[in-house]
């Protein structure tokens, strides 16, 4: 069964700042990156900012394509300091960010190719402390299909094949310490997940 009903996007952009928080107050004033600056742009307005709605972490670093997107977020961030945005491709590595607690990834992988998943987690193992945590949410497809996108753009939306998601995760993250079942579109074949990993 899943967690929230149907397209309830409402309950979902919760989810987002109450698991967020959740793993974040494991530590001590982590290091904390996310992929992405979408909510904190606020585009959409279910849109809930991590920065505003979620304490304790020492920085946050976000990995964002869109330049409209960084505009936005540090319009809608003055008086904040303790963030940082990083214009960049989650599919190429960023050679200086290393010893974070946390990652964040809610649904930015969801815009990649399948065939880009295993180095974007290569970078994100790359990234975290021996001892850290990564919270990934993402739309998966139980059973494969016909339907390609031919030519990558950020707006793509993508289901990537779940068994060949979690291969590609458990490569180098050894634990998978908690999954969840968010949305099950039972019509589409379409369903949301959490995964929560722990570095190999």
């Amino acid at each position: 069964m899943s967690l929230f009903k149907k397209k309830d996007y409402r309950s979902v952009y919760n989810y987002y700042v109450t698991e967020s928080k959740r793993i974040i107050e494991k530590y001590d004033k982590p290091m904390v990156l996310k992929m992405d600056c979408y909510n904190e742009a606020e585009i959409h307005p279910l849109n809930k900012s991590l920065i505003k709605n979620v304490k304790g972490f020492k920085k946050l670093v976000m990995i964002e394509y869109d330049e409209e997107f960084i505009k936005q977020a540090h319009e809608n961030l003055k008086g904040y300091d303790n963030y940082e945005i990083i214009k960049g491709d989650i599919r190429v590595k960023q050679e200086d960010l290393k010893d974070f607690d946390v990652i964040l990834d809610l649904s930015t992988i969801d815009h990649v190719e399948q065939e880009s998943l295993e180095t974007v987690f290569d970078n994100y193992a790359s990234y975290m402390k021996s001892d850290g945590l990564l919270l990934i949410v993402a739309w998966v497809k139980m059973k494969p299909d016909d339907k390609k996108i031919n030519d990558w753009r950020s707006t793509n939306q993508y289901y990537h094949d779940y068994y060949f998601f979690k291969e590609k995760l458990l490569k180098n993250f050894l634990n998978i310490e908690e999954e969840e079942l968010i949305i099950y579109e039972r019509d589409n074949n379409k369903r949301l997940y959490k995964f929560l990993c722990k570095k190999c």
